[in-house]
């Protein structure tokens, strides 16, 4: 009987086969019972009769995506998920068990005009009043699937709890050897949640770039997943607005909650993936390796550098010590040879008293007159006279000692009035140098060669003389003072208050101080070493004491400390009194 009504149902069969229905029928509709009982338990360990299966669609992963492997899914899961489903399976209604979340817009719409076309009460023929409300009942739950699976949003909401194995391989089950088959499940899994295409886990032959692609992909995980459909209060059943807005608080909150698990529980995948992928531990061991090469090779090369730094320094003190012996060994010779000379220069002297003695004997002037002439005379002199005076008879030895001595007076007083002459010829001639103007040629050498040597330079004003070739030492120390005299009464002459003012407008008179376009420049500043000294000042604060401008001269070519702070002063000067002279002008 229940094979021809669902014959019936099905069109199979007609009153022309000569099958006359008697009695009304209804359609065959799905109960709602409570599972449980050994059948049932039998039926989840063991799968669905054959008649089951042979009348469901055939499902090729392959075109429709990837999903878990169901032919290793746990049994105690299938139990899990069938008493966490809904009240009715929305999927199973139209027809889609096989496909569920991953069937299309497409598939829905076709699976509902199919099935409407079989289970439509208009459909179903003459099955009597009862037959068709029971049709119209089972209709309208199709309806209501159809357009709960038509809507994104609350598709989505129901997605969101169907079955669905999420649970997370534990890290002993990870490390025992099946990384890639365990995470690779759970990752597929969960790439249904992803607001994005997510990219796949890979193997151990997948590249670097695509690993950590994979893992920024996931560590920024955006989950469309919500937990809105079957929520503790209906705020379509409140009394009043504020209970209604109170259950909806409620059911947010319930929703938020569920929300952050389900992040956490992403978060906790990708960190267990990401902490035991072996791809990323021989990654980190080889750059740990690098870099623990990298820097045996810079302990390697600063070993090196020290040896050789301290080769040098072996070196140089060596070469040290050899000038330093050299040195001394010739100072050791110089000293021997002054001491021979000065025994030879004794002995010589010694010969001299002895010539002599028979005419100093009794003589004290004499005597010292001879030590004079000993004293004034060099060895070959006194080697002569010794000679002499030993080749003279006693009684000439007297006047002989006394016409050396006069040949000393008489040499040293020639040597006095040369010296004399000499330093009388060098005045006469410095002076009609002096009175020489400077041309234009040896001013700007002269300005250069202050500017090549500054303030500090060991003989400075011989080397400026040797650069200006022209005039010496002396001639460009005093041109240099005189332009220093000539600047300081100029701008004392232009800073000094006039006589008279000027007439403004108005007729109005008033006595305005009048300055030079610009400030001195006794230092012989350029603009460039202008420009350094103002930079070096700002980055030396006078904080820093008496070592403020050996530090800004160390930024200032060519210039020494006390030019830059001489420099300085005298720009302070400058404009302050230039600001006197403004507010005198001003108050008159």
């Amino acid at each position: 009987m229940v094979l021809l009504l669902r014959a019936a149902i099905d069109g199979e069969i007609s009153s022309s086969d000569g099958v006359q229905v008697v009695c009304g029928y209804a359609q065959l509709l799905r109960k709602n019972i409570e599972h449980a009982g050994s059948a049932y338990q039998d039926r989840l360990v063991n799968g669905p009769l054959e008649d089951e299966t042979s009348s469901s669609e055939k499902v090729d992963d392959e075109t429709r995506g990837q999903g878990p492997d169901t032919d290793k899914v746990d049994p105690h899961w299938e139990l899990k998920k069938v008493l966490a489903r809904p009240e009715e399976d929305f999927y199973e209604l139209l027809g889609l068990q096989k496909l569920r979340w991953r069937a299309t817009e497409d598939d829905i719409r076709k699976a509902f005009r199919k099935i409407s076309l079989k289970y439509h009460p208009d459909k179903v023929g003459d099955v009597g009043e009862s037959g068709r409300e029971a049709a119209e009942e089972y209709y309208k739950r199709i309806l209501k699937a159809y357009e709960l699976l038509s809507d994104k949003k609350k598709r989505a909401a129901y997605d969101s709890v169907d079955e669905v194995d999420d649970s997370i391989p534990t890290e002993s089950e990870v490390n025992a050897g099946g990384f890639y088959e365990k995470l690779s499940r759970a990752f597929d899994t969960n790439a249904r949640w992803s607001e994005n295409r997510m990219p796949r886990l890979g193997d151990d032959e997948t590249a670097y770039e695509e690993v950590d692609r994979f893992y920024d992909a996931w560590f920024r995980f955006k989950s469309w997943r919500e937990f809105t459909l079957n929520q503790e209060y209906d705020p379509d059943q409140a009394d009043c607005r504020e209970e209604r807005r109170w259950m909806e608080r409620q059911n947010a909150k319930v929703a938020k909650g569920a929300k952050q698990a389900e992040n956490a529980r992403i978060r906790k995948l990708v960190e267990l993936a990401y902490r035991n992928d072996p791809r990323l531990k021989k990654r980190r061991e080889e750059e740990k390796r690098i870099k623990e090469q990298a820097k045996e090779e810079k302990k390697k090369r600063y070993e090196e550098a020290q040896r050789a730094i301290q080769l040098e320094q072996e070196q140089a003190q060596k070469r040290k010590e050899e000038e330093e012996a050299k040195l001394r060994e010739k100072a050791l010779i110089e000293k021997k040879e002054r001491d021979k000379q000065k025994r030879v220069l004794r002995k010589t002297k010694q010969r001299v008293r002895e010539a002599a003695q028979p005419t100093t004997v009794d003589s004290i002037e004499l005597t010292a007159m001879l030590e004079e002439i000993c004293n004034e005379l060099q060895q070959m002199e006194l080697n002569t006279f010794a000679e002499g005076l030993e080749s003279t008879e006693e009684q000439d030895l007297e006047k002989a000692i006394r016409s050396e001595k006069a040949r000393i007076l008489r040499r040293a007083s020639e040597d006095q009035a040369r010296r004399a002459a000499e330093r009388a010829n060098g005045l006469s001639k410095n002076k009609k140098m002096d009175d020489v103007p400077w041309t234009e040629e040896e001013k700007s050498m002269l300005s250069k060669a202050l500017a090549k040597f500054p303030g500090g330079t060991r003989d400075r004003w011989e080397r400026v003389a040797e650069f200006v070739q022209t005039k010496n030492a002396a001639q460009c120390l005093a041109k240099v003072n005189s332009s220093k005299t000539a600047r300081a009464q100029s701008v004392a002459a232009k800073t000094q208050k006039p006589d008279e003012g000027k007439r403004v407008s108005g007729g109005a008179r008033k006595d305005v101080a009048v300055l030079s376009d610009g400030p001195p420049n006794s230092f012989n500043f350029s603009k460039k070493q202008q420009a350094a000294l103002e930079a070096a000042m700002k980055q030396c604060p006078p904080s820093l004491g008496d070592a403020r401008w050996t530090k800004v001269a160390e930024k200032v070519s060519q210039k020494t400390a006390d030019q830059c702070e001489g420099r300085y002063k005298e720009l302070v000067t400058f404009f302050k009194q230039k600001k006197e002279a403004q507010q005198k002008g001003q108050q008159k």
